[in-house]
């Protein structure tokens, strides 16, 4: 079964008042979660954009479990809208391509492709996918 993420959002004007009281800037803020974790994977999005942490979090429930458990971390920048980061941990090249393949899929049918996806991965060398 697919969980559903509910993610609060919040008009700007309202966001951007809390910001200002913790010392914060949260122009174009749409919710106050920074990230949520989502089976095990935290999700993440640079300017608290909603949209993006339910975009994430949907492409990380579609996936298989053998590759959601090599993911860390999946972020999203803001100021590069749709341009995405995935922190995996230590895997064999093949899975560490599966997986970004598989989010880069997500991100075709879901939001019409992304900026980029670059991905980390502990003691391996990173790699990223040209923008789709």
């Amino acid at each position: 079964m697919t969980e559903i993420l509910r993610v609060p959002s919040h008009e700007p004007e309202v966001l951007e008042a809390a910001a200002r009281r913790r010392g914060q800037d949260g122009r174009n803020a749409t919710t106050a979660l920074s990230s949520v974790a989502v089976l095990g994977v935290q999700v993440a999005s640079r300017s608290r954009q909603a949209e993006e942490l339910k975009l994430i979090a949907a492409i990380i429930q579609s996936m298989p479990a053998e590759l959601r458990s090599v993911i860390t971390k999946a972020w999203c920048d803001s100021e590069a809208p749709a341009a995405y980061t995935l922190t995996l941990w230590r895997c064999p090249d093949d899975v560490a391509r599966s997986v970004a393949e598989w989010f880069e899929k997500g991100c075709v049918e879901l939001a019409d492709g992304h900026n980029g996806i670059h991905v980390e991965r502990a003691g391996g060398r990173g790699f990223a996918l040209d923008p789709a």
